[in-house]
């Protein structure tokens, strides 16, 4: 027989192995797709970052540079200048992976990239002695700088050019105009010039070349910074920052972005064009697709250079933001990278103006433009985006322009090739074969799949039989042949027995010697004493009776299965135990006589019997069936609700979390659109001026301190609004500006915007600061200017120093003399801020379409994702504008808000757990953490600027202030080091006024409560040379603070307390499911555990020894089966006790309920004699 265990094994090992092989089947792609994501991000120390680092590829590079044969005309406008194609000249290249650096926190990786070329003589077709003319680009770039420039530095900056060589080419060796370079008067005259004074000049080379310093060199490449792909592997190896940014220099409006040639978002979709970010061009570059190709039995997909990836933006609007200078005057098919090439008028395009406006190569001679040659084009591996080949082909041309100043003044305007490198990469036959793997691998795992399905239907379906229709699975004790069979000899018992005589069935084994066919047995028959109450006492005595084994009657058979069991109990009198053993060896006589006489009919009425008995066995088998798959169903949903409340325990936060951000991502159909765009609720802006009682003390020695009293607030109602709204669905962000109007609010003002205020003259210290650093002579005329001119305080009205401004006459001569350094024509706080769309800049923020985490946190500021006021993470653009949050917020947790007139981002720590209209809410308050500079916290002295740190709790934000003296700092130096304090009368920091603080619903993120502002202070110090800063102390002087008030109404926080009852209920049902799991699963089998270990009945111990009533004729205990054999076993003393089964007995019904005088007065029928009863013995 097979055990229910073994069955049960079996059918789950199938079950499993199934299931496996057809997720497999199904998810193949997936799995491959998955494992394919996991070897290919880069991680430190691995095999694939190791290749990265040093890759062992091939690379040659074969350049072409352009000989200007007819020079000499440069200036005849009737005379094209013809162009000679030398070369090529061929060099191999081997890149490295200088100073990584990996940074786990925003998952990227950090490096500089070098590179060696050698030359290759075999497979050049020129020498790198060739001797070669070619425009002189430097006198073009400088001219072309000076444009711009007033006409006195202009004229002067030409009469430089003629003197030193202003010459309308270069002939130089080929070997000088790739890697070697050479050096010129210009560049010679431009070192001779401090970069202050003329940084349009500024030129970071010594020499100049094509390729120059590029072999070997770090510089020419710059600082990359690439994603590694470990959060989101569709970025892997794309550009994240190059030399410290996200924009580069010369297009401030477009974003980095491309694979910077090692790795593509996989997997790659036809149709869709695939970029790349090149340094040497300072941008991005697109490759649209072309189809699929065969490359050496692997399959590729086809990217190539077309007209619209170099087309600029009239052609093409994704170039638009590329456009810069004349961009909308150049055709299409070629891209100006002048800003790449420091001012210096080269465009980009492929070689011999292939794919361009036909007017380029018709305005020159010697362009024959060729598609085998000159396209450019990528094959790739589709499932891992590896590079199979590439044939990289760019040309450079310098744009010369007629100008009244420069050499080329006759000429006419035309774009002048100068050469175009064929950059060859192909893949290595190692990771040729590799990627022939993978088919193969993914037709492997198919096959795989199916042999799993297979092999799992199979062990799932082998014993259905033994599951569904054979009773021995259901029998606790599998003997079921022999019960079939004893069923029928009682049969053979009820036929002639008695009428209404009880039977106690027993069993007693007794070897005895016989002959050598058959063995003897001997059988104890128990009967009640009802059957006759004139029995002897001797009855006992002689009531062993031998029977033959090898009768062949009816009767025969039955006294072969029954054993004789002797009964009694202590309370019973003696003559009640010799009548009983009387009436048994009576009521054995007498079947006996009946059994010998019945024959033939009587086997055939068994054999009816035995029919009927089988069906009812049948249809008890089925009900059995059921009622186990019943129990079996039971248990499986009790394990299925365990799996889901232990997966929801875990994850169920997260998975409202992913539900709700579907319906709250950012987007122009989004519910927070509205809310977000328009803010619902009313906004006060308070501002506090402190009003300077005695300026006329600032002195160095003098006896009184600055004294200072608070004015305000002067309260204003907000009404913000975003405009300039764009999406960008590639990175998942909004860009927008922000517009707010103020209105005075006169009745929540305690004053009038006519109040008058004296406050510290920063404009008059700033420009003696900047004066102190000239000559002895512009020194003294700027003394003279300012102490006639100036004071050391300013007094006007709070509308004045607030919204309205006020005219300063050294703003309005700064504004003459360098406009681009001063912005505004007049003064004041929060001047231009009134209906400005570009005080708070263009920010950049993440919609959470993607990754609802990142909602509402800030991508880029200004276009920048480092403002570059601070030094290291100080600067980093990040945080929140102060309308979303990070959900699922702890305790531990620390949120930053972005302020952008302090060009950082300010860290709020959890304070504590407070209530808002019955909400629960998290309050992040601004701590020490905020205004330290590395005096309490190490992370925070990068805040020091210039490496000066002040006293804790100021921060220097001059560089976001037009390098003046501010610095910021909580209301009334609130948190700061006392020496501020000290310096000072009239201020006086409280918590309950001057604390910085968000409330914020933990669950969803959202602001509940906010309160609390910054204060701006100036740093007032001697200045020498200037008489009216000369004897002025060194003192922080506070200026104004500004606080923003908003608490959400009772209606909207209704709205934002459903999350957290929604996260409650969720966790309540994952409970739920839990207790309900663990109840369907350990009812059954600790109820039935129990029964059987503390029920008094012994009817469910006893229930496992069932087959003492169901064993075979001629069984000996030599014979029987293994369970027999364990329920029968012999110990040492020949004493064992059992519980059996008393049955009363009936001609008529069979075994039913019951009662008569043989049974001693008992009156339960089919019940259990308890195990330590001493009425059943067999020995």
């Amino acid at each position: 027989m097979i055990g229910k265990n073994r069955i049960a094994f079996t059918s789950l090992v199938g079950l499993l192995l199934a299931s496996l092989g057809l997720i497999s089947v199904l998810n193949l792609e997936r799995i491959q797709r998955r494992a394919l994501e996991w070897f290919m991000v880069l991680k430190p120390n691995s095999m694939l970052s190791n290749l990265w680092q040093k890759p062992s590829l091939d690379i040659t590079a074969s350049v072409y540079i352009f000989n200007w044969t007819n020079s000499e005309q440069f200036n005849n406008p009737n005379v094209k200048p013809r162009f000679e194609e030398l070369g090529p000249y061929c060099f191999t290249e081997t890149q490295e992976k200088l100073n990584v650096v990996w940074h786990p926190e925003n998952s990227t990786v950090s490096y500089l990239r070098r590179s060696h070329f050698y030359f290759d003589e075999a497979a050049s077709a020129g020498k790198l002695t060739d001797s070669i003319v070619a425009p002189n680009m430097l006198s073009v770039g400088i001219v072309n700088k000076i444009q711009n420039w007033n006409p006195m530095l202009r004229t002067l900056m030409l009469m430089a050019l003629n003197m030193n060589g202003n010459e309308a080419t270069f002939v130089r060796s080929a070997d000088d105009w790739l890697f070697n370079g050479f050096d010129t008067p210009l560049i010679k005259m431009s070192k001779m010039i401090p970069n202050n004074m003329m940084p349009d000049l500024y030129f970071p080379y010594e020499r100049i070349g094509y390729g120059y310093p590029r072999n070997g060199s770090t510089q020419i490449y710059g600082h990359h910074n690439v994603h590694t792909g470990q959060q989101d592997f569709s970025k892997v190896g794309q550009i994240a920052r190059w030399r410290y940014d996200n924009v580069s220099a010369g297009y401030p409006n477009c974003k980095l972005r491309g694979s910077t040639g090692e790795f593509h978002p996989t997997p790659l979709r036809q149709g869709e064009p695939i970029s790349y970010f090149l340094p040497d061009l300072c941008r991005e570059m697109q490759l649209d697709y072309a189809g699929t190709t065969l490359f050496k039995g692997i399959e590729a997909y086809v990217y190539k250079g077309t007209a619209r990836n170099l087309a600029n933006g009239t052609d093409n609007p994704e170039n638009s933001c590329y456009c810069t200078g004349n961009c909308r005057e150049v055709r299409s098919g070629l891209m100006n990278v002048s800003s790449c090439w420091y001012d210096v008028p080269v465009f980009a395009s492929s070689p011999h103006f292939y794919n361009a406006d036909p007017y380029y190569a018709d305005a020159v001679e010697g362009m024959k433009p060729d598609k085998d040659r000159h396209e450019m084009s990528v094959m790739l591996e589709p499932s891992t985006g590896i590079l199979l080949d590439i044939k990289a082909r760019l040309m450079i041309s310098l744009l010369v322009e007629p100008r009244r100043e420069s050499i080329f003044r006759k000429s006419r305007r035309n774009f002048f090739p100068l050469c175009w490198v064929d950059y060859r990469l192909r893949i290595s036959s190692d990771l040729e074969f590799y990627l022939k793997l993978l088919p193969i691998s993914a037709l492997v795992g198919k096959v795989c799949g199916c042999i799993a399905v297979a092999l799992g239907l199979g062990l799932m379906l082998w014993y259905p039989r033994q599951i569904l229709l054979q009773r021995r699975y259901m029998r606790k004790i599998d003997i079921t042949n022999l019960e079939t069979r004893i069923q029928a000899a009682s049969m053979e018992v009820k036929t002639h027995a008695a009428e209404g005589s009880p039977l106690l069935v027993g069993l007693q084994f007794v070897a005895s010697s016989g002959d050598g066919d058959c063995a003897r047995r001997h059988i104890n028959i128990a009967k009640p004493h009802n059957m006759s109450t004139g029995c002897g006492s001797d009855a006992h005595n002689n009531s062993r009776i031998p029977v033959q084994a090898a009768s062949t009657t009816a009767a025969t058979r039955i006294y072969k299965r029954l054993a004789s069991v002797q009964r009694s109990k202590s309370k019973r009198t003696g003559a009640q135990r010799a009548s009983r053993a009387s009436c048994t060896t009576t009521t054995a006589t007498r079947v006996t006589e009946k059994a010998s006489n019945t024959g033939k009919a009587r086997d055939v009425g068994s054999n009816r019997h035995r029919k009927t008995q089988q069906q009812q066995q049948q249809l008890e088998m089925t009900s059995r069936a059921r009622h186990c798959a019943w129990r079996l169903g039971i248990v499986i949903l009790g394990a299925c609700c365990i799996a889901a409340g232990v997966y929801l325990l875990r994850n169920w936060i997260d998975i409202f979390t992913r539900m709700r951000g579907k319906e709250m991502a950012l987007s122009p159909t989004s519910p927070a659109f509205e809310g977000w765009k328009v803010s619902p609720l009313p906004l006060n802006f308070d501002v506090y001026l402190f009003n300077w009682t005695n300026p006329e003390d600032l002195y160095e020695g003098s006896p009184k301190k600055p004294h200072f009293v608070q004015l305000g607030p002067y309260r204003f109602r907000e009404k913000p609004d975003k405009v300039d709204i764009e999406w960008h669905s590639h990175n998942a962000s909004v860009s927008f500006r922000k517009k707010a109007y103020f209105f005075f609010d006169a009745a929540g003002s305690n004053g009038t915007l006519q109040d008058v205020v004296t406050s510290v003259n920063t404009v008059a210290h700033a420009g003696a600061r900047r004066f102190g650093q000239l000559n002895s002579f512009f020194q003294f005329m700027a003394s003279t200017t300012l102490s006639s001119t100036q004071k050391v305080s300013e007094t006007r009205t709070a509308e004045e120093w607030l919204f309205k401004g006020f005219v300063n006459s050294l703003v309005t001569l700064g504004k003459i003399i360098s406009p681009d350094d001063v912005p505004y024509d007049r003064i004041g706080y929060q001047y231009a801020r009134n209906g400005s769309t570009s005080f708070d800049g263009d920010i950049n923020m993440f919609t959470g379409a993607d990754d609802i985490s990142k909602m509402g946190q800030i991508y880029s500021w200004n276009n920048k994702t480092h403002t570059g006021a601070f030094d290291g993470a100080c600067g980093k653009v990040m945080g929140s504008m102060g309308e979303f949050f990070p959900p699922n917020l702890s305790t531990n947790d620390s949120v930053y808000l972005y302020m952008p007139k302090m060009c950082r981002a300010v860290p709020l720590d959890f304070t504590e757990t407070i209530s808002v209209h019955g909400v629960t809410a998290y309050k992040f308050s601004g701590t020490r953490h905020a205004v330290d500079n590395g005096t309490m916290y190490p992370d925070t002295s990068c805040l020091c600027v210039d490496g000066k740190c002040q006293p804790a709790g100021v921060i220097n934000v001059g560089r976001c202030n037009f390098n003046t003296s501010i610095y910021m700092s909580y209301p009334h130096f609130y948190l700061a080091d006392p020496i501020y304090l000290e310096a000072l009368d009239g201020l006086q920091p409280e918590k309950e006024k001057h604390e910085f603080f968000m409330a914020l619903e933990p669950n969803a993120g959202v602001p509940m409560d906010v309160g609390g502002g910054f204060q701006a202070n100036y740093m007032m110090e001697p200045v020498p040379g200037v008489a009216l800063y000369a004897r002025v102390p060194r003192i922080m002087l506070p200026l104004m603070w500004a606080e923003e008030r908003v608490r959400v109404s009772e209606e909207i926080a209704a709205s934002i307390g459903l999350v957290p009852l929604i996260v409650m209920l969720g966790q309540i049902f994952t409970g739920i499911l839990l207790a309900g799991g663990l109840i369907c699963t350990c009812w059954y089998p600790t109820r039935q555990l129990t029964r059987l270990c503390h029920s008094d009945d012994p009817k469910a111990k006893a229930s496992m020894l069932r087959p003492l009533t169901t064993f075979g004729a001629g069984v000996s205990t030599a014979s029987a089966t293994p369970a027999v054999q364990q329920l029968f076993r012999q110990t040492a003393n020949q004493n064992e006790r059992v519980g059996v089964r008393l049955l009363d007995y009936r001609r008529s019904s069979g075994i039913e309920d019951g009662d008569d005088e043989c049974s001693g007065g008992n009156t339960s029928t089919d019940r259990l004699i308890e195990s330590r009863s001493t009425d059943v013995i067999i020995s």
